[in-house]
């Protein structure tokens, strides 16, 4: 969660015009934020996931 809210302070803060591009193709800054953070959110609950499996694996 706290990479979560890196991820939104710097890219507001250091990538702020690059917004444009991305409003000239007709999507808005709510689908950019909402599709970016699924899927920060879901990679990492599968890396979660993944390492708690390989670990049960290991130790039964």
């Amino acid at each position: 969660i706290i990479t979560l809210a890196i991820i939104v302070y710097s890219i507001n803060r250091f990538k702020r015009n690059q917004f444009y591009y991305y409003k000239n193709l007709g999507v808005s800054r709510l689908t950019l934020w909402a599709s970016t953070l699924i899927f920060d959110f879901l990679f990492f609950l599968i890396v979660i996931i993944t390492l708690a499996i390989k670990l049960n694996e290991t130790h039964p």
